[in-house]
């Protein structure tokens, strides 16, 4: 729903997100997932017809539990929808199983939603960062247009500096990986 997304993201871009979903699934790339956090009291209501939409489409859904991200203090663990949460909502209309061939360095669990009358079936995968922490198996390095870190130092350009600030931002984090130290979720 197109006020729904501008309410949540604070701009009136679902068009353009639809547009280019639209052109992901015509170059027919495979599997096209479609990430969404669920948070309380905001879009509780959206598991059900997001998970309906992908599966209608072909599409990989995954729910990714609310990271503590921004500033401190402001993140509160009890108005965090867990994975267990969105499970249960989706129970209600779907017959779920674990995959268990999957990939074990992924970041989601998925699971085979059983076919029936009202949908295809399909996967569907939650990322349980929080509830599940997977940070010494994972494997994945996320860049954005922003360039890799957030330690890039202000002012220079990412074109030059990105491959030494990448290697070493790699380096942090495998460090951080094999620490027994987390952070107070």
């Amino acid at each position: 729903d197109r006020d729904h997304y501008a309410r949540l993201t604070r701009r009136d871009r679902y068009e353009d997100v639809r547009r280019s979903i639209d052109a992901v699934d015509k170059a027919g790339l495979r599997p096209l997932k479609i990430n969404a956090v669920i948070m309380q009291d905001v879009n509780e209501d959206a598991i059900l017809p997001l998970a309906d939409f992908c599966l209608d489409h072909g599409y990989q859904l995954r729910f990714i539990e609310q990271m503590p991200l921004g500033p401190k203090h402001t993140w509160d663990r009890n108005k965090m929808v867990t994975q267990e949460a969105i499970l249960a909502e989706l129970r209600k209309r779907y017959t779920l199983t674990p995959d268990t061939g999957g990939d074990t360095t992924a970041p989601a669990t998925l699971w085979h939603v059983a076919k029936d009358a009202r949908q295809p079936g399909g996967s569907i995968g939650i990322i349980a960062s929080v509830t599940a922490p997977f940070c010494a198996t994972c494997d994945r390095t996320r860049i954005t247009s922003s360039c890799p870190s957030t330690r890039m130092p202000r002012g220079t350009t990412c074109r030059i500096k990105m491959p030494r600030t990448f290697g070493f931002s790699i380096l942090g984090r495998a460090s951080h990986s094999t620490s027994s130290s987390r952070p107070n979720r």
